[in-house]
């Protein structure tokens, strides 16, 4: 998904977001109500989490592959999200939250890890011919 040169710069630009973030609510609200917020969000996160593995405890872990599934786990992510500390990770995991988004996004991983079969066209020997030199695409 990520190659090698992007991943370090995904992650230094996750931290600086996450200060840049909890900067402008310090600033915004003061420090004891950051605090509260921030202590407020992880305690969501972690009372939504429980509640998902309740609810697997009772039904006996099965791991889904399907829609479901993913939901699932889409879900608990979003959990996981607001359990971290900073507000860019809060913010990603209550957009994560919502049912619309998540749907949205399993679509999307749906559709790109489709079979190699159903990406290429089939041609008949007649329908195709090699081409050589200059006429190829990159020469």
């Amino acid at each position: 998904m990520f190659q090698g040169k992007k991943l370090p710069l995904l992650l230094v630009f996750w931290i600086f977001s996450e200060i840049l973030l909890f900067i402008l609510v310090l600033r915004s609200v003061g420090l004891l109500a950051t605090l509260v917020l921030a202590l407020a969000t992880s305690l969501l996160g972690l009372n939504n989490l429980k509640k998902i593995f309740k609810i697997k405890e009772k039904q006996g872990i099965m791991i889904k592959q399907d829609a479901a599934g993913l939901d699932n786990a889409l879900a608990a992510l979003a959990d996981i999200c607001l359990i971290l500390p900073g507000f860019a990770s809060d913010l990603f995991g209550l957009a994560l939250k919502s049912p619309t988004l998540r749907k949205n996004f399993i679509h999307h991983i749906q559709n790109a890890s489709s079979p190699l079969a159903e990406r290429f066209i089939e041609l008949s020997p007649q329908e195709w011919k090699i081409l050589r030199g200059r006429d190829a695409p990159g020469s």
